[in-house]
């Protein structure tokens, strides 16, 4: 299936989606036309950045869910680096 979808499709965009509970992620591979061919391995998972922001006495993110969350973008960052990626892309909560 990856042989045939890398022949037919002209890139991969990689999104990232920094809510206050999850980080979710996808890749999507379009064709020349920019016409989305598939979706894959969508992922997501729990951090809860509101939750320490709110608790926090000086506004400021702990850095326990600080590490959390980055850990977490680095392994999503290794999977779209490992099925070539060339775009990314990211929205965030008003927490960032």
């Amino acid at each position: 299936m990856k042989q045939s979808l890398t022949k037919c499709s002209a890139y991969s965009r990689a999104s990232f989606d920094i809510g206050s509970g999850t980080i979710k992620f996808l890749i999507g591979h379009f064709d020349l036309n920019n016409r989305l061919i598939s979706v894959e391995h969508g992922k997501e998972m729990t951090v809860l950045f509101g939750a320490d922001w709110l608790n926090s006495k000086d506004g400021c993110l702990s850095n326990d869910i600080q590490n959390k969350g980055i850990n977490i973008l680095k392994s999503y960052q290794k999977i779209a680096n490992d099925n070539n990626v060339n775009d990314f892309y990211a929205v965030a909560t008003e927490v960032f």
